[in-house]
């Protein structure tokens, strides 16, 4: 047997050499002792290395998303992409009944989008120009100037904004499982008290970022691929993943362990993609592709980049979706985080805001942990 880590090759070969030497003397007797070091040195040389969601207490996750997504009926020619940036960050609070609890708060929120815009004439009257590539970010809402004519993107920087700093809990088990999330009544009620603004228009705003649904959705697709158990190079195994915030979509991966290198393991995905209609007909088909790598100690992620191509089939016609996503995690010691805007809320230090340069539109960077 050949262990395929450096450090433990060398661990192996001092057990086999005792072994060597053991088993000479004792071959006609005492042969229970021999056994035991045998045994010994086949635990010593196992490959298999435990494979779980186990985020170190004192380590803050920065996790950056972004998301490329068209769609349209004509597979060959989709409109420009809608983009789409998350970034927040995350920190384990407690253990409860085997689950991990962690505490999550946004720092970024900015969606790209086409948009019809209004240009007024000095007559009065006002020229619709369709298609305007328009971002919607909440660290631009402190330069926004509301628009009277633009009653979308004024509620957007009204009520969105107000997201950012305050954390929701999120209870995952061994396998990075949603068990259960707190915290989505007071974010909403806390806005609607600050804008004044009807309930039902602020759940309307911020239900795509920290209702339960889209927690859930969140969190089961950054942690989707931990086994819970042991994995070794080679192996596979398959994990199934149903997303239900806006129509219940079903991910079924088939995910290979290509390697492992110290504490990082570097895997292959394939995915099925599915939907139906309740008990009906298929209304949703496609693959998904792509990579990743985490470490294999805490199961947080390292950076993923994944392609996803689905037809979506209604009664007359189909619509063609693209969609890339690429996450990147950044981890930190307890004391040395990237932003403020948790600072209130995980109860900790403020650093300069130039170390903000760890994050970059299409420039994400791989996890740096200064564990290491």
């Amino acid at each position: 047997m050949v262990c395929n880590y450096g450090s433990e090759i060398k661990l192996c070969l001092s057990y086999g050499l005792c072994f060597f030497c053991v088993f000479s003397t004792m071959i006609f007797y005492r042969r229970y002792i021999a056994i035991c070091f045998f045994c010994a040195l086949i635990v010593s040389c196992d490959e298999s290395k435990n494979f779980s969601f186990n985020p170190d207490a004192a380590t803050l996750y920065h996790f950056t998303i972004e998301t490329d997504e068209t769609s349209g009926q004509d597979a060959d020619n989709l409109p420009p992409p809608q983009s789409k940036e998350l970034r927040f960050v995350i920190q384990l609070s407690q253990l409860v009944n085997g689950d991990r609890v962690f505490n999550l708060a946004y720092e970024r929120i900015a969606v790209t989008s086409p948009q019809t815009i209004m240009n007024p004439r000095a007559d009065g009257s006002a020229d619709f120009i369709r298609g305007v590539m328009t971002t919607f970010s909440t660290d631009s809402a402190r330069n926004y100037t509301a628009w009277s004519n633009d009653a979308m993107r004024t509620h957007w920087y009204q009520v969105v904004p107000g997201i950012i700093g305050d954390s929701v809990k999120v209870a995952v088990n061994a396998s990075g499982r949603v068990e259960d999330t707190w915290a989505y009544e007071p974010i909403r009620d806390k806005i609607t008290a600050a804008t004044q603004k009807d309930s039902r228009e602020v759940s309307q705003l911020i239900r795509d970022y920290v209702s339960p649904e889209a927690l859930t959705d969140l969190v089961n697709g950054l942690f989707w691929y931990l086994p819970g158990r042991k994995i070794k190079v080679g192996e596979q195994w398959v994990s199934k993943i149903e997303y239900k915030q806006h129509a219940p979509v079903k991910h079924s991966h088939n995910i290979t362990v290509q390697s492992i290198k110290d504490d990082t393991a570097f895997l292959h995905v394939h995915t099925i993609v599915s939907g139906r209609l309740g008990e009906g007909r298929l209304i949703t088909t496609g693959e998904m592709e792509g990579t990743l790598s985490a470490s294999v100690t805490s199961g947080m992620p390292y950076q993923m980049e994944m392609a996803e191509s689905v037809v979506w089939h209604t009664d007359k016609y189909d619509v063609h979706r693209k969609k890339t996503r690429v996450y990147a995690c950044i981890s930190h010691p307890h004391g040395n985080i990237c932003g403020n805007a948790v600072r209130k809320y995980l109860f900790l230090p403020i650093i300069p805001a130039n170390h903000q340069q760890f994050y970059g539109k299409n420039n994400l960077p791989g996890c740096h942990n200064e564990h290491k």
